[in-house]
């Protein structure tokens, strides 16, 4: 098993700058707290890129802060885009994810 970092920010020290840049197909994908980063736009390009990447019944794991606590959205200005449990489906299922 072989694991890799995708990461824009160079202090994160991450194997690969872009998803586009990871060679290869993977089995699984962990996209953790960083959509919620992202324009939805953005956040639908980054998905159809892991996307491309996962081998046939590959499996793709998401979260995203909760919306429905108070204050945990709203403390980080990095954080662009609320998502709601339906929204985020929505953002996977124009990436080309099926449930």
């Amino acid at each position: 098993m072989k694991y890799v970092s995708v990461d824009p920010d160079p202090e994160a020290k991450a194997d690969f700058v872009r998803m586009l840049d990871v060679p290869g197909e993977f089995d699984a994908a962990l996209v953790f707290e960083t959509l919620e980063h992202m324009t939805p736009e953005d956040g639908v390009a980054l998905c159809a890129a892991i996307r491309a990447k996962l081998r046939a019944g590959g499996a793709v794991f998401v979260s995203v802060p909760s919306i429905h606590t108070p204050g945990r959205f709203q403390r980080d200005c990095t954080h662009l885009t609320p998502y709601a449990h339906d929204e985020l489906a929505a953002v996977l299922e124009l990436a080309g994810f099926t449930p």
